[in-house]
């Protein structure tokens, strides 16, 4: 019977995928008939999306289906959406996510069929929406146990129930560490595999002192297998970056020695792959990438992942652009360097695309296309630009 409901559970992820590869809408459907200029090979700049001229935005979404959504403040509930080339709807809360049959979530669980709105049950009365997934076109979601603080529940929203799998265990380590410490994701492969990433950093001092640690577990047989159990003694910064369709997982890693305000002053960033079997790593002796984390001590950026694209290549960022307050232009420091662009690491080299454009937000699509928004006036938070950079542009550069 466990088997069972393991075969259970996984079978919506496998058919959320068929279904997805059969509907999706690409990129270059979705650019015919819009006002595009051509900025660098590959890369385009969204002018007119049918509609409007105007787009104003501070949130890109790109659907399991192709879509494109952006999200603004407006309306009653202070949110709004549109699909690009539709019009507005006003959203009950902060659009989250669209799933294969085009279908517009939100994190307060209410869905968009394209002409009303249906809430579904929250998995708990007080669940953090940072914490809700969409892995496959099935919405997930974990949250800390109040009955067991060591444990994170773990669940699938079927219909208008939760069901649950068995929850994840907090790794066993030498001090008390509060449930919020812990930061859990879940992520799945396009064959269905359901992955869960715990970690702590040094993020935490007062409850870790000045170290980390990672675990990554896999859903196998219905129970959940340990794949690695990291953990340091010294300052470091450990973060997963993607877990890349064919289950190879990217990681960012940071030795870093700290000065005595607690700030990363130098140390050494790679990127890590573990493709199941055998580690692989790089790493990024660039001073530009020691200097934007370093900024992360100080609120500044972070160097995160938006994905895998389905040729291999991992995206890194967006790094925020740094603006000067009174001139409002952009400071160009000598070390590091102002950050533009999205960079893209495919084992080997580094590219970096859209290079003389601010981007703040970005969305790999399913199609390996990447949607971005750039700032255009630092002083109007809703002054952007869309950008695509297709995949065309990549085999362009290799």
């Amino acid at each position: 019977m466990l088997r069972l409901t393991t075969f259970l559970l996984i079978i919506p992820l496998l058919m959320a995928s068929a279904v997805r590869a059969a509907a999706q809408t690409t990129t270059k459907e979705l650019l015919t008939g819009m006002v595009t200029e051509e900025v660098e090979p590959g890369v385009y700049r969204v002018a007119n999306d049918w509609v409007r001229d105007h787009l104003e935005a501070d949130m890109i979404i790109v659907g399991d289906d192709g879509s494109v959504w952006a999200t603004q403040d407006e309306g009653p509930s202070g949110r709004a959406a549109f699909r690009l080339g539709g019009e507005i709807i006003e959203t009950q809360s902060e659009p989250w996510t669209v799933t294969s049959d085009g279908t517009l979530w939100d994190e307060s669980l209410h869905t968009y069929d394209g002409e009303r709105w249906t809430e579904h049950p929250a998995p708990t009365t007080d669940f953090d929406a940072d914490h809700l997934y969409n892995l496959g076109g099935t919405v997930w979601a974990t949250w800390p146990d109040p009955q067991q603080p060591q444990q994170w529940a773990v669940a699938r929203l079927d219909g208008d129930e939760w069901r649950r799998l068995d929850p994840l265990l907090m790794p066993s380590e030498p001090d008390e560490t509060p449930p919020e410490a812990w930061q859990v994701e879940l992520l799945t492969t396009e064959q269905g595999d359901l992955w869960a990433w715990t970690s702590r950093g040094a993020g935490f001092p007062e409850w870790t002192g000045d170290w980390g640690s990672a675990v990554m577990r896999r859903w196998v047989d219905g129970e959940w297998q340990e794949i690695f159990h990291k953990r340091s003694d010294q300052p470091w910064v450990v973060g997963l970056l993607a877990l890349g369709p064919d289950g190879t997982m990217w990681l960012r890693r940071v030795e870093s020695v700290l000065d005595e305000g607690g700030a990363l002053s130098e140390g050494r960033v790679s990127l890590k792959s573990f493709d199941g079997n055998e580690w692989q790593e790089w790493s990024l002796d660039d001073p530009y990438y020691l200097g934007v984390l370093a900024e992360e001590g100080a609120g500044g950026v972070d160097l995160g992942g938006l994905g895998v694209a389905p040729d291999g290549g991992l995206w890194l960022g967006p790094v925020e652009c740094w603006w000067e307050a009174e001139t409002e232009e952009l400071i160009q420091r000598e070390s590091p360097p102002t950050p533009h662009g999205l960079l893209r690491f495919d084992g080997g080299r580094l590219d970096r695309y859209a290079a003389d454009v601010c981007i703040f937000d970005g969305y790999l699509g399913p199609d390996g296309s990447i949607w971005a928004l750039s700032s255009t006036d630092p002083a109007d938070d809703h002054a952007f630009d869309l950008y695509v950079i297709t995949p065309e542009a990549v085999a362009g550069a290799e």
